[in-house]
């Protein structure tokens, strides 16, 4: 029965805690004041609360690990039938299993919207948070203590840091408490559960810790290892790429690889780390080129305050078109600070500084603010304003401009809905080039809708008005209409609809409205398909494109496989043809999917063949003008073929070894023109070896 006190006291004050949010404090009407005793003296209990919950939680652990007690069982119930398990959150390509609908599990800790899990086979895999179901108390417990130390004796430590930190609250609050006469009955009733809390506190460490001490304090070099974290990858190949432009005019290249990735973390203290970026990538894709890119960043979380700060660098050095070269500084600072529970404030501000080496005059730097500020007005509602401000200073005119963009939203919120009404302004204004200068007026509402069960339902209408003062002709209003709904009940299911009009007001003869379907499923069978028109609707105009691209194939042991289909064609609806100037259709085959085998390797592939029949204008060239002249519609038949494949295996615990490799060949099927250089045939290769290691 001992063995089971701490798990009934995390339930019970897990319990409390979620209720303690929404609940009048013992018996008080929620619509009597509460005095500013009774505030001080309910945030003293809960920290309490908090404090002992990780205490018992951190102390499971060390006894499940030195053989004195098993930790507590936390469990999810999958909501997604085929729900992929991944052999590490940072890597989705990486699948070991497949799990169905309504299974349960161990929860072992969760990250970032990934909970990692014990299968039945004991082996350890990670899936997606939103592909389960899990408590609230649950995940209280989980997002805790995800980023405490696996050493026994840092544990050890924590539990008496936790320990001590119950008694300096225990003091505050009879501190408090005494400092008032006359107390509520609240305030009497935040006293016996404040004891209470002390009580446990006290009886699980005596209990349980009074003769285990932590280690003897590891020398200096030994904690600076401990609070580091890294990664490094190493990787060599080749690359080629070849574009034909007629049989004796071709252009080509080949280069060697030779990229180096260094990420480091270093833990300063609890709320304070720097961090850095090491990288070099060198490729031959249409031009060989190298980049080097080195960053360095600062993040402090404190109390009610966020901070960072990041510097980085990136050369850009192309050998082939010298003219793309450049180095670019990026800055990017990050504050953010709640004033109290109901108003928060944040500031970003970027700055980017590009040079190009062989040419002054596009050389640029932008200046990039946002301010946000969030008021609470309830529990379920938020305002929230925000300024962006974007300037941008360069020789060459049209990267010369200031752009604002002010807007104000007002928020609605619950457990499973939302909703969002915002009204927009933005405005570009140019320098030199008055034709550009524009304002923009929107309002836009919003709403999305979730249940328990994993579906969801989200709304958008957004309308809006943009002005050219210089411009007048493309002056224009605008009309979106948008629905889409996701369903994980039996597979993957997800659909949109929608529909944007845009109506010029001066130019009327130029007005349109884009309608576009997009529906998807995928379980063992996999279907996609997306359907786009364009329909220019004035009484003179009959002009219309229609495009559809479908997907239709079997999903096996992680991989989909199937053929594909696409569809466009430009049509005048007097006189209806498929044969015209950019209609075309596509047939082939694809692949795409990643899996996990039982000796380690991992294994993703994506490729696809596509054979298709292309319409367009022949062109003729004037060879004393120069000008061009449109010829009769004529049609060529392209082919494709792309493939890329990643293959990765863990040896000796430490070390990943990873291959990846890319190929992509396309056959235009174009006619020589005199005059015209067209690329006939392209071709891409390349091919990478590696090692990864990460430490800590």
């Amino acid at each position: 029965m001992k063995n089971h006190i701490p798990a009934i006291l995390i339930v019970i004050l897990t319990h409390t805690m979620f209720w303690a949010t929404a609940q009048p404090v013992h018996g008080t009407s929620s619509t009597k004041p509460v005095s500013e005793e009774e505030k001080s003296l309910t945030e003293l209990t809960r920290k309490a609360k908090r404090s002992l919950l990780v205490l018992i939680q951190v102390g499971q652990e060390i006894l499940s690990e030195t053989g004195q007690n098993k930790s507590v069982s936390v469990q999810a119930q999958i909501i997604k039938d085929g729900t992929p398990v991944y052999a590490s959150r940072h890597d989705t390509t990486s699948w070991i299993d497949h799990i169905d609908q309504n299974q349960k599990f161990d929860i072992l800790q969760q990250h970032a919207g990934y909970l990692q899990i014990r299968l039945s086979s004991q082996e350890n895999g990670w899936i997606q948070q939103n592909h389960a179901r899990i408590s609230s108390s649950q995940s209280i417990l989980n997002k805790t203590v995800q980023t405490l130390s696996k050493s026994t004796s840092h544990q050890i430590e924590i539990v008496q840091r936790l320990y001590l930190n119950i008694q300096e609250i225990d003091r505050d609050f009879q501190k408090l408490y005494q400092a008032f006469p006359n107390h509520t009955e609240s305030a009497k009733a935040l006293q016996i559960e404040m004891k209470r809390y002390l009580s446990n506190a006290n009886n699980y460490y005596r209990n349980n810790f009074k003769n285990l001490n932590p280690s003897q304090p590891q020398p200096i070099l030994a904690q600076a290892f401990d609070r580091f974290s890294g990664q490094i990858n190493l990787s060599t190949g080749s690359s080629t790429f070849s574009d034909q432009y007629s049989e004796s005019l071709s252009e080509e290249s080949k280069g060697r690889l030779g990229d180096i990735s260094i990420t480091g973390n270093y833990r300063i203290d609890p709320s304070t780390s720097l961090n850095m970026i090491i990288a070099t990538r060198s490729e031959v894709l249409e031009t060989p080129f190298k980049s080097n890119n080195y960053a360095l960043g600062f993040r402090r979380r404190k109390a009610a305050t966020k901070f960072d700060l990041r510097l980085g660098v990136n050369q850009y050095k192309d050998s082939f078109r010298k003219a793309n070269s450049y180095n670019r500084i990026n800055f990017i600072t990050n504050v953010q600070h709640d004033l109290n529970e109901k108003n928060k404030l944040s500031l970003i501000y970027k700055l980017v500084n590009n040079n190009y080496l062989s040419d002054v005059s596009a050389n640029y730097s932008r200046h990039n603010i946002t301010a946000t500020a969030e008021k609470r007005t309830n529990a379920n509602n938020i305002i929230l304003a925000t300024l962006r401000g974007n300037l941008s200073a360069s020789e060459r005119q049209h990267l010369n401009f200031i752009h604002l963009l002010p807007s104000i939203t007002f928020r609605k919120a619950s457990q499973n809905k939302s909703s969002d009404l915002a009204f927009i302004y933005e405005s570009f204004t140019y320098q030199e080039l008055n034709l550009r200068n524009s304002m923009r007026g929107s309002i836009q509402f919003s709403r999305r809708k979730r249940n328990d069960i994993g579906q969801t339902l989200r709304n958008e209408v957004l309308l809006s008005y943009i002005s050219y003062p210089s411009n007048l002709m493309v002056d224009h209003a605008r009309l979106s209409l948008k629905r889409s709904k996701n369903d994980f009940t039996n597979g993957n299911t997800f659909s949109s609809f929608d529909i944007t009009s845009k109506y010029f007001l001066h130019n009327p003869e130029n007005s349109y409205a884009d309608l576009r379907y997009d529906i998807g499923y995928s379980n063992k069978l996999y279907t996609q398909m997306s359907l786009f028109q364009r329909l220019y609707y004035p009484e003179n105009n009959f002009q219309t494109s229609l495009e559809a691209n479908v997907r239709v194939g079997l999903q096996l042991e992680g991989f989909k496989i199937g053929p594909v289909l696409s569809v466009r064609s430009n049509l005048d609806l007097m006189d209806p043809k498929f044969e015209t100037d950019g209609s075309f259709y596509r047939l082939g085959a694809f692949v795409d999917g990643s899996r996990s085998f039982k000796n380690g390797l991992r294994l993703s592939l994506n490729g696809a063949y596509e054979y298709g029949h292309v319409f367009s204008e022949d062109v003729a060239v004037n060879s004393q003008s120069g000008q061009l002249s449109a010829q009769t519609v004529t049609s060529r038949t392209p082919i494709t073929l792309r493939f890329s494949a990643t293959a990765g295996m863990k040896v000796f615990k430490l070390f990943d070894l990873f291959a990846n490799i890319d190929y992509y060949k396309i056959d235009r099927n174009h006619k020589p023109v005199e005059g015209l250089n067209p690329i006939l045939t392209s071709d891409r290769v390349s091919f990478k070896l590696g090692i990864s290691y990460r430490y800590n």
